[in-house]
Parts: C-alpha cells; structure tokens; sequence
C-alpha cells in the first residue's frame, strides 16, 4: 500500500498553488478555460466547488486511509524480532506520508498557526483510524501541528537515510517536513538545526553546469536529481494555460540561470517549465534540498542572525546565478534582506504551492503585508493580507458526510 505511488505520490496543493501569485489569466485564457474549480479559485470565489469533489481534500484523505489502514495492521503483528526492522520502517514510511498529507491540509483548509489563537482556531479532522464508520470532528490548529511533530519525530529512527527510489521516504525528508512544520509554529531554531542539517547531508546542483537546450531542464528520473529528498505532484491543470504572473516574471534577472532553464515556449506562450517532478509541466509536490537552504536563510534571518542568513544564501546563490554575477546580500540593509529571501523563494519554488503559504504565514506574523489583486472583465478580485478567503472552504461532500463546520468566507 505504501509504495502505491499513485496514491502516495499525490500532494494536495492544488488550491495553494491557484491561491497565490505565480500566474495570470488573461481574459481570453480566462473565457476557454473548462474547469469551474479552477476558475473559481483564480477569484477566490465563495463557492469555490459549485457541487464537485476538492481533489486537494480526497487525495489527502485517501493517502490517510491507506497509512491508518498500515498502522493499525502493523499494531496488530505478532513477530520475532528479526522482523522488527522491517515492521519499524513500514510504520516510519506510514507515519511520514499521514504527516504530509495532514500538512497539506492544513495549508489548504485551516488557518495560519497562530501561537495565540492555535488552541482555539478551527483546524482539519485528525483521522487517526482506518474505520469509515466512525464519526470525527475538526481538530484544533494546535492539536494539528502537535500531532504532526509528534508523528514526524517519531518516523526519523526506522526511516533509511537512502532509498532507491525518491517515491519512498528518506530520514531527511522526514527532517525536511518537520522543518517546514516547525516554521510555521515559530519555532525558527529547531528549524533551523533540522534545515542546516540536511545542508550538510545534502547536495544542491550547480545550474550553471545544466545544458538549458535540452529537452528537460531537470532529469526526467527523479532520482538522477540530487536535490530531491521526496518525490511528490501536484495536479494543477491550468499550467500551460494560463500565463506567467509578470511581476515573478520579471524577477528573474539576465544573470538569473533559471530564466533559460524555467521556462518555454509552448504553442506560442511562455510557459513555467522547471518542475523538479521529472514531468516537465506537472507541478513538484514533494521536499527538496533548495528549500532547505532558504528556510535556514530564513530562520535565520528571523532569529536575528543576519550574518547566519546572509552566509547561507552565499553557499546557496552561486548554483542559481551565472558564475562572477551572483547577488551581493552583503549590500542590503536587514529589511531588505528578508524581502530578498522571500523573493527567492517565490523564484525559486515557483508553483510548488509553498508560497500560498509564505503569504499566509508573514501576513499573519505582521512581517509583511502581502496582498493580491486580479482583474478579469473589468471587475477586480482582491486577496487581503487578513481576509477570510486565505483559507479555502471544506468542500460541500466533507460537510455533508461529515458535519463539518464550514470555514467562513
């Protein structure tokens, strides 16, 4: 079950990616797109599933029946202790995957983590059992991230520390989830010990010796690239139809390598295509070493290390720019700073659905004031910095089935 890749392998990220501000359609875009989730979502819509199923929901749900209906099976086990090992990684794998698929969710459907309101602020439904016949209520945002630390720590000893194939976690990948759980709780120093040890385990690949002619920029087999830790996608439909957000566009300097290897042209419109998913245009899901860099930088610079910050991104910057032409971070005052490193990652992790959650996240710290603004038909759609639409709606299925308390919009 665990190594069902059709199941395990989807992340639930498709309302994070569509939520934020990597994209744009323009009004003819707008008028032959078909699916009604995704236009909906574009405008952060009131009724954002007119009826039909979130994906983001059911894929996340259906990974945490398979990891439930595992750990209750392995619970139930009686074997000599020749075994153990065997039962202990199958149990770490279950317990990682359950963790990203909770995590996920609550990037989606819950609220920012809040140290002051997370014991009261609504979160997901924390299924812990395979039974479907039993009934659950949302659990609050602390329990959430609490459960997810609790399960992540747990998986790190019985996972391997490499595996065959990215599909199948590694004890980094555990690591590098629970950094990202870690940031969002403000705990910015166990993140940073979690993120800067992956920087010592881990490789990044120098861009500048990457042949931007090639077909694929990023191997096509995930495991040829060094920077993946865990392979994961997301099904976001609209990538190549829709066009690229010109204000993330045009941050991509001349000397920037990722504007020859992000990119192409595709029936005439220039189109994001630097997935690290093997699959050119399918959006990257799953946890990377380049992450891990900017979240230390981040950290970092959070803790007030601004040394620390900039040291990290100057190890960092050089595979991303032209050799000779990388940006001085020594040149910006510390306001600047962070701005750079958040732009960084927008760049960076272009359509991975982690700046949905960047936006969420620095909104709510008060660190920035990031608001969206779309037009389509003369009408303007605004995503506020403290608005309710930063959280998507329980779709109308969980509600019916479940009771669920819907999130206010």
């Amino acid at each position: 079950m665990l190594d069902n890749a059709t199941v395990m392998k989807e992340s639930s990220l498709i309302l994070a990616i569509a939520g934020a501000d990597s994209y744009r359609y323009t009004e003819e875009e707008w008028n032959a797109a078909t699916d009604p989730i995704n236009k909906n979502a574009y405008i952060w819509a009131d009724d954002v599933f007119v009826g039909r199923e979130s994906l983001d929901w059911s894929y996340a749900y259906r990974k945490i029946l398979y990891c439930n209906t595992v750990l209750k099976g392995l619970g139930e086990i009686q074997v000599e202790d020749t075994h153990a090992d065997a039962l202990d990684w199958a149990r770490g794998q279950a317990l990682f995957h359950r963790s990203m698929a909770f995590y996920h969710l609550t990037q989606v459907f819950a609220p920012a983590y809040d140290r002051s309101t997370a014991n009261s602020d609504t979160g997901i439904p924390l299924i812990l059992v395979p039974e479907i016949d039993v009934k659950h209520s949302r659990a609050t945002v602390a329990d959430c991230y609490e459960r997810m630390v609790l399960d992540l720590n747990e998986s790190i000893p019985f996972l391997r520390d490499t595996e065959t194939y990215r599909e199948r976690p590694i004890k980094d990948a555990a690591r590098a989830l629970l950094a990202k759980v870690y940031l969002d709780m403000q705990e910015y120093g166990l993140a940073l010990a979690l993120a800067e040890r992956i920087i010592e385990n881990q490789q990044l690949m120098d861009y500048n010796e990457i042949d931007p002619t090639q077909s694929l920029p990023f191997p096509f087999y995930t495991n040829e690239n060094p920077e993946i830790l865990y392979n994961a996608i997301c099904r976001f439909g609209p990538l190549t139809m829709v066009s690229l957000e010109p204000g993330l566009l045009a941050s991509y300097t001349d000397d920037d390598l990722r504007n020859q290897l992000y990119f192409r042209t595709v029936r005439g419109k220039l189109v994001f295509y630097g997935s690290y998913s093997g699959a050119a245009m399918t959006p990257f899901g799953g946890l990377a070493v380049d992450e891990m860099h900017l979240i230390a930088a981040e950290c970092a610079y959070l803790l007030q290390d601004y040394k620390k910050s900039r040291d990290i991104l100057k190890g960092y910057l050089p595979t991303r720019f032209r050799t000779g032409r990388v940006p001085d971070v020594d040149v910006l005052n510390n306001d600047d700073l962070l701005e750079f490193i958040l732009e960084e990652k927008r760049r960076q992790l272009a359509y991975r659905g982690t700046r949905w959650n960047d936006i969420r996240r620095h909104n709510k710290l008060g660190t920035r004031s990031i608001e969206i603004r779309r037009t389509l038909h003369g009408e303007e759609y605004i995503l506020e910095p403290h608005g309710l639409k930063a959280v998507w709606p329980i779709p109308p299925s969980a509600i019916e089935l479940g009771g669920f308390e819907q999130n206010p919009r």
